[in-house]
């Protein structure tokens, strides 16, 4: 379990006629630091994936920047330091048709756009490791004529060894779905093991707006994370992330938040404290589905609204 991790940011747009559309797309890599990603051997492996990814994109398609980022790791308290950055040099396009560019001359005279081609993966860690992390991860930009939403796999045609390319980038090693060494690829999540307990609420003063955590550790400022509140329909109660605000060494409020119409207790926060674990196993789920996010600019992904409401 690693404390500290690097994202690796690639940033698109596409113009095909009238159809605009921008996106970037974030990778975590399983490297520490911005010092060990960038040394000679680990830049090879960053470079060839960002080669990878680009010959997968249609015509259209352009990489407007690629930038690593070092996260910081551990529990948030400000002042947090400062992300550092490294812009690395995007590979340039070539002409296709007139009008249009494509990083591989294979697929020129194959559009991309943008809904219709975002392809999904479920990306989970070491199933024989708890706690298990799990994240779906999306691409976009391949052909239209290789996109079918009843498939799992991209369509046969000229586009399947780039795609098969990226994946062995992507995946180290890969047989089937199944990973047999550590990728390059990690998950970040909030760290659900022993090591980053929950500390429980004990009572609710709703005047106030004050919750009652025995010796909890947290300081003014910090990010916590509201977990295991109940509420019935129509009620509101903490849930997700919450800045702290310390009133003594029993109490905390939360930021920003509004007054809680549930009973409380049960439920607790934890300190939020990022780690990032390599991902072992990844699983194609298909093309786009609306109940699958919402890329930049479009209206997909929307969900109903919830019966209980975050407070």
């Amino acid at each position: 379990m690693a404390t500290t991790g690097v994202r690796l940011t690639l940033k698109f747009d596409l113009s095909q006629g009238l159809k605009y559309a921008g996106w970037s797309e974030s990778y975590d890599l399983n490297f520490s630091t911005i010092a060990s990603a960038t040394n000679d051997t680990n830049m090879g492996l960053i470079e060839a994936f960002i080669a990878a990814r680009l010959n997968c994109l249609g015509e259209g398609v352009v990489c407007v920047s690629a930038t690593l980022i070092a996260d910081a790791g551990g529990v948030i308290v400000p002042p947090r330091p400062r992300r550092a950055t490294v812009q690395l040099v995007v590979p340039s396009p070539i002409d296709s048709t007139p009008g249009q560019t494509v990083y591989n001359p294979a697929l020129g005279q194959f559009p991309a756009d943008f809904s219709t081609t975002v392809l999904y993966f479920s990306l989970t860690t070491d199933q024989g490791v708890v706690p298990v992390y799990r994240r779906n991860m999306w691409i976009a930009g391949i052909p239209d004529a290789s996109s079918d939403t009843s498939q799992i796999q991209p369509l046969a045609g000229v586009w399947r060894t780039a795609f098969a390319a990226f994946l062995s980038q992507l995946f180290p090693q890969i047989q089937k779905t199944k990973l047999q060494t550590t990728s390059i690829i990690a998950i970040r999540s909030v760290d659900q093991s022993g090591a980053n307990p929950v500390f429980p609420c004990t009572s609710y003063a709703g005047v106030l707006n004050q919750y009652t955590v025995p010796a909890h550790p947290f300081a003014t400022g910090q990010l916590i994370e509201a977990i295991g509140f109940r509420a019935k329909a129509g009620q509101s109660v903490p849930r997700g992330q919450y800045k702290c605000v310390k009133v003594d060494a029993n109490t905390i409020s939360l930021s920003g938040a509004n007054v809680a119409t549930a009973s409380i207790p049960p439920g607790g926060f934890r300190p939020v404290r990022y780690v990032w674990n390599p991902c072992k196993l990844a699983v194609q789920e298909g093309f786009s589905k609306r109940n699958k996010g919402r890329p930049f600019e479009l209206l997909v992904g929307r969900r109903p609204t919830p019966r209980t409401f975050r407070s």
